[in-house]
């Protein structure tokens, strides 16, 4: 591999409770220091704008808040916020990363999505189709991208945008005064409108692929996508989703994941893959009866998270599952790669799955239990940096430029 990895780290709101609970934000920011100790590029927020029971129930912040904090506390570190093109305006985004880039000294990014529920938060009764959403990103993303630059070259020339399309009208020029240095956006996305936006614009691609076959489909998409859209041969950085769960024993790693997944009844994580699939209705299949693969919808005709759809669909048609085997595999760490050991088979496992030139680095989700967290940063990350996987950037801005397009 001729670059380094890129690694960043995505907190998860804790499942348990009392004394060991870490979700302050002083928690958080904790998080992002050891990060940054360890030599890691970045912090993802994620964020949802509908409620999700297993995730909002144990989140206190939105991202664009939550990153001003981390970004005012740290000094190397690239925070990733995720925007929804989709519910919020390219005005007010415009704004927040410009105010953002200051506080950090451009350390912010933008992790763009469409969203796949929320739609009844902002009066709608239904969620504009994959292609409604993306044609109204890519324009949002033109008005940003107007707006930052609205200053002129060297940020002392205010000039009105004027900009006019289906979607936006807007007059700008941007209301504050803007940070002298690119814009850092990234995607998430893996319908075909998502990679082809990706391909257009994104300097770097948050994309979930549970095994090998499914990450090879996805950066064979986006590479012929990109060969299309860039004239420079160039694409995205990308970034894979991976959880790791660590044990001193193979065993013990095992019996940590079974106590996360089992946080949550059969009944409601059939629900999330019932809803993945647009809705199927799977409550008269057994737990170990085979999945009814006739009852699977065309990926096409699914409006929300076509992505995850086909790795499921893919997963049913490839493989002789029972419904409780689908379940199980579909709700894993959301539908990313989880690799589950010690800390030596895992720090293996990436650096096997980094040899297949695939990706370009991961976002590590970070377990929900407080002292799986700790394995995380005092096990695993110090092997990856021994192993050469994690190269620690000297400074801020050579951290921020391994988010590149390559």
């Amino acid at each position: 591999m001729s670059e380094p990895l890129v690694l960043t780290v995505l907190p998860a709101p804790p499942l348990n409770s009392g004394a060991e609970v870490r979700d302050t934000i002083d928690d958080v920011l904790g998080i992002a220091r050891r990060a940054e100790a360890a030599g890691l590029e970045g912090l993802f927020l994620a964020d949802s704008l509908a409620f999700d029971p297993s995730f909002s129930p144990r989140n206190r912040f939105e991202p664009v808040s939550l990153a001003a904090a981390v970004l005012a506390r740290t000094e190397r570190i690239t925070v990733v916020a995720t925007l929804s093109s989709t519910f919020t305006h390219p005005v007010h985004v415009a704004r927040h990363l410009t105010s953002l880039s200051h506080i950090g000294a451009g350390r912010i990014a933008a992790n763009l999505v469409t969203s796949y529920a929320g739609e009844q938060n902002f009066g709608l009764d239904e969620l504009p189709s994959p292609a409604q959403r993306y044609a109204r990103a890519g324009e949002y993303l033109a008005v940003v991208d107007r707006l930052w630059h609205s200053w002129g070259e060297k940020g002392d020339d205010p000039a009105d945008i004027d900009f006019t399309g289906e979607h936006f009208t807007v007059r700008g020029p941007l209301s504050i005064r803007p940070f002298p240095g690119p814009l850092l956006v990234g995607q998430s996305g893996a319908s075909p409108e998502g990679i082809d936006l990706a391909a257009r614009v994104a300097e770097f691609v948050f994309t979930s692929a549970p095994a090998d076959h499914a990450q090879r489909r996805y950066t064979d998409a986006l590479t012929r996508a990109c060969a299309t859209h860039r004239i420079d041969g160039t694409r995205p950085t990308i970034l894979t989703g991976l959880a790791p769960i660590l044990g001193d024993t193979a065993e013990q790693a095992r019996e940590h994941e079974r106590a996360l997944a089992g946080v949550f009844s059969f009944a409601e994580q059939r629900t999330r893959i019932e809803e993945v699939l647009g809705g199927v209705d799977l409550s008269d299949v057994a737990p170990d009866d085979p999945f009814p693969r006739d009852r699977l919808p065309a990926v096409e005709h699914i409006g929300r998270r076509q992505g995850r759809a086909a790795a499921i669909h893919e997963l049913v048609t490839q493989n002789d599952l029972t419904l409780a085997e689908v379940v199980r595999i579909g709700n894993t760490a959301n539908g990313h790669r989880s690799v589950v050991g010690t800390a030596d088979t895992v720090a293996a496992e990436i650096a096997r799955i980094a040899g297949t030139g695939l990706t370009d680095g991961f976002i590590v989700l970070l377990p929900k239990h407080s002292e799986l967290v700790d394995r995380v940063f005092e096990e695993l990350f110090p092997r990856l940096e021994r192993a050469g996987l994690l190269v620690p950037a000297p400074d801020a801005d050579r951290t921020r430029s391994r988010f590149l397009r390559r």
